[in-house]
C-alpha cells in the first residue's frame, strides 16, 4: 500500500463555481485507436475543467463489442466522485457516457478507502 504525504491525504477537484454552464463536448469513441485512453483522458479533462463531455461508440474499435469494461468503469466512477459529476451511462458494457461535472464545490475525499457494490476495495 502506498502512503501519501500529509499534504496529499485528501484530494478534491474543484471547478470554478462562477464559470458559466459549458456546452457539452461530443466525442466519437472510435477516434484514432478507439480504445479506453480516449475515454479516460476525456473524463479526466472534463472533471478538471468542469466541461461536460459525451462519448459515443466507447471503445468502438475493440474486439468483443467495445463498451465500458471494469477498469474503464472504475476510472469513470472515481473521477465522477472526485468532481461531484453526474456520469450518465456509467454501466458495464455501456457504449455511451455523459459526464457532467458539478459547477459547484467538490469537497469529496477521494483517497478514503471503501468498497464498491461488489465488495472490491476502492479509494
Amino acid at each position: 500500500m502506498h502512503t501519501l504525504p500529509s499534504d496529499l491525504e485528501a484530494l478534491s477537484i474543484t471547478p470554478n463555481p462562477n464559470s458559466p454552464p459549458q456546452q457539452v463536448i461530443e466525442l466519437d469513441g472510435t477516434y484514432l485507436e478507439g480504445g479506453g485512453q480516449l475515454l479516460r483522458t476525456a473524463v479526466c479533462l472534463s472533471a478538471l475543467t468542469g466541461t461536460p463531455v459525451r462519448i459515443t461508440n466507447i471503445r468502438g474499435n475493440r474486439n468483443g463489442g467495445g463498451g465500458l469494461k471494469a477498469q474503464h468503469l472504475a476510472s469513470v466512477k472515481w473521477l465522477a466522485r472526485a468532481a461531484s459529476a453526474r456520469a450518465t451511462g456509467a454501466d458495464a458494457d455501456s457504449k455511451e457516457l455523459l459526464s457532467e461535472p458539478d459547477q459547484g464545490t467538490a469537497d469529496q475525499d477521494v483517497f478514503t478507502r471503501g468498497r464498491d457494490e461488489d465488495g472490491h476495495e476502492i479509494y
